[in-house]
C-alpha cells in the first residue's frame, strides 16, 4: 500500500488528535518542506543575532561607569557595542583578553564572564536554530483523498458475479500475507520495509498473559490449570490508533480479546481407513461438533457423519522431487463456530461451547520429522524413529528423528469484540457494548449503536471498523496465509529444527498481531480504495453517502514524500522571532526616550552612542583634523557638504594612525595658552616656539588640538594607562580626561593668526 497514486491534501488542515489549536497543520511536499525548514533556520538565526544585540546593549549599559578604568574595559565596551554576532563578539573578547594578559589589568578575570555569557548564548540559539524545524515539523502524517474510497462488500449471493468473488478472495490473500510480512519486518526490530511507515500508528498495542482460565470446559485444555493465553488489545482509539481524523465527540473505541489453549484430542479423534476414487487412504477424524459448512457425510469429505475435520494421508504419496522442493510440511485447517451463523462453520459440542464468542479450532498435522523432541503442547513430538539418509558421495546412514505424538493436533481459541463511546461517563451502563462475537454485534448492530453512540460520524466509524474486524478474524486470515505457521521457518526438506516449548503461544500471538494489522490495513484501504484493478469495486462508492464522504476526507496516513508542520509552532517562532527583531530595532530609541523622560541615564546613553563604530571613527578623524563633521549627536555623523577626506599615503606600521589637516578649537585657548593633557607615566614638553598651523578657528565642540611643533615624548614606565571618563558635553565627543595623580601642563605658545604676530 502506498500513497503515491493518491490525492494528498496539501495545505492547512486540523489534526484533531492534538486539538483545534495545536492540531492546525500545514502539509507540504518534501521539496517545499525543505525550503521552509531552511527559511525557518535562517529566520531563527537572524532573531538570535538581533536578540544578542539587545543583550549586548543591556550588558554595555550595566558596565558603563564614571570610575576610572583600564583601556581594556573600553575596548570591551566598544566590542559589545559594535559586534552583532555572538560568535564574533566572543572571539573578539577572547582576543582582547589575550592581548592584555601582560598588562597587569586582570584581563582573564575581567573577560571570563562576558566570554561565558556569549558562549552560552551562542550554544542556546545555535541549538534553537537547529531544533526549531523539528519543533515545527510534526511528522509525515497526511490526509489522503481518493475517488476509490469505499467499503468493498460482497453481496450474499455471489453466483451472479463469480469474478468479483474470486478477486475478493485473491485480494484478501494478498492482504493477509502483506500483514504477516508487516509484523515480521516492522514489529520484530528490522523495520526495513517502506511499508513500516504508512499507518498512523506503527504497532497496535495489546496485552498478553499466559495465566488465563480455559475458555472451554476445563477438561478440554491441555497443560496445568489457568495456563491459557489471553490477548487483549485494550480499548483502541479510532483517531490515535486507527487514523480516523475526527473531533472528540465523533470518536469511538474498539477492543478485541482472543483466548487460546491447546485442546485435548483424547476421546475426540478416531483413526481409520477409506477409499476415494479407487485409492485407499488412512484418516484421522476429529469430533468437536458437526461441520455444517463441509458436509462430512459426503465422500469427498470423508463420509464420516458429525466430524469436524478429517485429516488423511491421501496426498502423502509424493516422489522425493516434490518433498525436497519445499512443499509445506504443515497442514492447517480452521473450523469456526459462529453462534449467529452455524451454517458458516461447525456447531461446537457442549464442552467446546463458549458463550458470546466465536470459537476457532485450528487443526494441524505435520508430514515430516523433528531432529529433536518437541515439548510444545500443540506441536508435541516424542515418537522416536530411525530413518536412512542418503547423501550423494556418502554411504547411507541411519539417524534418529521424532514424529508428532498425534496425527492431528488442535488449538482452540475464542474471539470477542467490543465497542465503546469515550465521551460517555466511565460508570455509564451505555458506555460500551458487552464483549460479544462478531455475528451477534453485526446482527444487532442498530440496537447496540443507538444505545451507546451519539453522532452519525461515530456510527460510520464503527461500521468501517466492524468490517475490518471481520476481515481480521482467524477464519478469514489463517487459511489465506501462504505459510500459516511460524514453525514452517524451522523446516527444510522433510525435517524440522527443534521448536521452542511455547511454540503454540508464539503462533497465537503472531496471528493476533497480524490480525490487528489487518484491521489497520482494511481501514486504510477503505479510505484509499483497493489497489490496481480492484479499484473498480469501490469507485464512486461515496458519491451518495455523506457519512462515507466525511470518512474519505478525514483519514490520516504517513508518507515520507510529504512533511507536515505545526501552524502553532510556526506562529510562535514567527511571533517571538519577529518580536525580538522589532524590539532590537527600536530598543535604543525606546530606552533613550525613557532616559530623557525620566532625566536619568544620560551618561549611559551617551556612552552607548560614543562607542558606536561610526562615532569612534568620527572622533578619530576629527581629532586628526580630517573633515568638518556635523550632526555629531546623531547615530550617523556626517561631514559638511562637499567635504572630502584624504587618507595618508604612508603610516608607521608599529603605531598606525590617521593624520590630516590640523583643526584647532577655540575652547582650548585661554589667553594665548594651550592646555595639554599629560598621560600617566608620560612627560610632554614643547619648544618655546611651538605654534599652531594657520587655519580658521573651529568652534563646534571641544576636542584635542593638533600642534605643529617639535614635541618630545618620553615614556617613564610601562604600566597600563588608566582612563578616567568625564561627563559628556552637549556635543558628543570624548574630551581629554583629567590626569590621574599628574598635573596639567600649561604651555605658553605664540599664536600665529593672519594679520598678527
Amino acid at each position: 500500500m502506498s500513497t503515491t497514486d493518491l490525492n494528498v491534501h496539501l495545505g492547512v488542515w486540523t489534526n484533531w488528535a492534538k486539538g483545534s489549536s495545536e492540531g492546525r497543520t500545514l502539509t507540504l511536499t518534501t521539496q517545499n518542506g525543505t525550503i521552509l525548514i531552511a527559511a525557518l533556520a535562517l529566520f531563527v538565526s537572524v532573531a538570535a543575532s538581533q536578540s544578542w544585540g539587545m543583550l549586548s546593549f543591556f550588558v554595555h549599559q550595566l558596565r558603563a561607569t564614571r570610575k576610572p578604568q583600564y583601556g581594556m574595559h573600553f575596548q570591551q565596551q566598544a566590542t559589545l557595542r559594535n559586534h552583532g554576532s555572538p560568535l564574533v563578539t566572543v572571539w573578539q573578547l577572547s582576543k582582547i583578553s589575550w592581548a592584555w594578559r601582560s598588562q597587569s589589568v586582570g584581563s582573564f578575570k575581567n573577560s571570563i564572564g562576558l566570554v561565558i555569557l556569549g558562549t552560552v548564548y551562542l550554544m542556546m540559539f545555535g541549538a534553537a536554530s537547529v531544533f526549531s524545524s523539528r519543533v515545527a515539523t510534526t511528522s509525515d502524517e497526511i490526509l489522503v483523498r481518493s475517488p476509490n474510497c469505499g467499503i468493498w462488500i460482497l453481496s450474499a449471493d455471489m453466483s451472479s458475479d463469480f469474478n468479483q468473488m474470486t478477486d475478493f478472495n485473491v485480494h484478501q490473500r494478498v492482504n493477509a500475507d502483506l500483514s504477516k510480512s508487516y509484523v515480521r519486518d516492522c514489529l520484530s526490530g528490522y523495520q526495513s520495509s517502506p511499508e513500516c511507515n504508512i499507518f498512523k500508528k506503527r504497532e497496535i498495542p495489546y496485552l498478553s498473559r499466559n495465566n488465563a482460565t480455559c475458555p472451554f470446559s476445563a477438561e478440554m485444555c491441555l497443560g496445568a490449570p489457568n495456563t491459557s493465553l489471553r490477548l487483549d488489545s485494550t480499548l483502541l482509539d479510532s483517531n490515535h490508533d486507527l487514523g480516523i481524523n475526527s473531533e472528540k465527540k465523533d470518536r469511538v473505541q474498539y477492543r478485541k480479546v482472543t483466548t487460546c489453549s491447546p485442546v485435548t484430542t483424547s476421546g475426540y479423534t478416531k483413526n481409520g481407513s477409506s477409499v476415494l476414487n479407487g485409492r485407499g487412504y488412512n484418516y484421522t477424524a476429529a469430533y468437536y461438533g458437526t461441520n455444517n459448512m463441509m458436509n462430512s457425510t459426503r465422500e469427498q469429505y470423508g463420509g464420516l457423519p458429525n466430524a469436524t475435520y478429517v485429516h488423511n494421508d491421501y496426498k502423502d504419496l509424493e516422489l522425493y522431487y516434490d518433498i525436497q522442493s519445499g512443499a509445506p510440511l504443515y497442514s492447517v485447517f480452521v473450523a469456526s463456530g459462529i453462534p449467529t451463523s452455524p451454517s458458516m462453520g461447525f456447531t461446537p459440542i457442549p464442552e467446546m461451547n463458549a458463550p458470546n464468542s466465536t470459537v476457532e479450532l485450528v487443526f494441524v498435522s505435520f508430514n515430516g520429522y523433528n531432529i529433536a523432541p518437541s515439548d510444545d503442547l500443540w506441536l508435541s513430538a516424542h515418537e522416536e524413529r530411525s530413518i536412512s539418509v542418503f547423501d550423494p558421495g556418502y554411504a547411507p546412514r541411519n539417524v534418529t528423528v521424532y514424529g508428532m505424538d498425534n496425527s492431528v493436533n488442535v488449538l482452540g481459541c475464542t474471539e470477542q469484540h467490543q465497542f465503546c463511546n469515550p465521551n460517555r461517563p466511565m460508570d455509564s451502563d451505555s458506555k460500551c457494548t458487552p464483549l460479544l462475537d462478531w455475528g451477534t454485534l453485526g446482527l444487532d448492530f442498530d440496537a447496540y449503536t443507538s444505545a451507546i453512540l451519539d453522532t452519525p460520524h461515530q456510527v460510520e466509524a464503527i461500521t468501517i471498523i466492524m468490517y475490518a474486524a471481520l476481515a481480521a478474524e482467524m477464519r478469514n486470515t489463517i487459511p489465506y496465509f501462504h505459510a500459516p505457521l511460524l514453525a514452517s521457518d524451522y523446516t527444510s526438506g522433510f525435517m524440522s529444527s527443534p521448536l521452542p516449548s511455547n511454540q503454540w503461544e508464539l503462533e497465537a500471538t503472531n496471528w493476533f498481531s497480524t490480525g490487528m494489522n489487518i484491521i489497520q490495513r482494511y481501514v486504510a484501504e477503505t479510505a484509499t480504495g483497493a489497489p490496481g484493478k480492484y479499484a473498480q469495486y469501490t469507485t464512486n462508492a461515496a458519491a451518495n453517502d455523506t457519512e462515507l464522504q466525511w470518512f474519505c476526507a478525514n483519514y490520516i496516513m504517513r508518507d515520507s514524500a510529504y512533511q507536515s508542520f505545526s501552524i502553532l509552532a510556526l506562529s510562535l517562532i514567527a511571533g517571538f522571532g519577529g518580536l525580538a527583531i522589532l524590539a532590537s530595532l527600536w530598543l535604543e530609541t525606546i530606552i533613550g526616550w525613557i532616559q530623557t523622560k525620566l532625566n536619568r541615564g544620560s551618561f549611559h546613553k551617551m556612552c552607548w552612542k560614543l562607542d558606536s563604530a561610526l562615532q569612534l571613527q568620527r572622533m578619530a578623524y576629527e581629532e586628526a583634523g580630517m573633515g568638518n563633521w556635523v550632526r555629531c549627536a546623531d547615530d550617523i555623523p556626517l561631514t559638511e557638504k562637499g567635504d572630502e577626506i584624504s587618507l595618508p599615503a604612508e603610516w608607521d606600521e608599529w603605531h598606525p594612525t590617521v593624520a590630516g589637516r590640523p583643526v584647532p578649537h577655540s575652547p582650548m585657548f585661554d589667553n594665548g595658552q594651550i592646555m595639554m593633557i599629560q598621560k600617566q607615566g608620560t612627560v610632554v614638553t614643547t619648544s618655546s616656539e611651538t605654534t599652531l598651523a594657520p587655519t580658521p578657528v573651529v568652534t563646534r565642540h571641544p576636542t584635542l588640538a593638533t600642534l605643529t611643533s617639535n614635541v618630545e615624548i618620553s615614556r617613564e614606565g610601562e604600566d597600563a594607562d588608566v582612563i578616567s571618563p568625564v561627563s559628556p558635553p552637549m556635543s558628543p565627543t570624548i574630551p581629554a580626561a583629567s590626569p590621574l595623580s599628574k598635573e596639567v601642563v600649561v604651555v605658553t605658545v605664540q599664536e600665529n593668526r593672519e594679520g598678527s604676530s
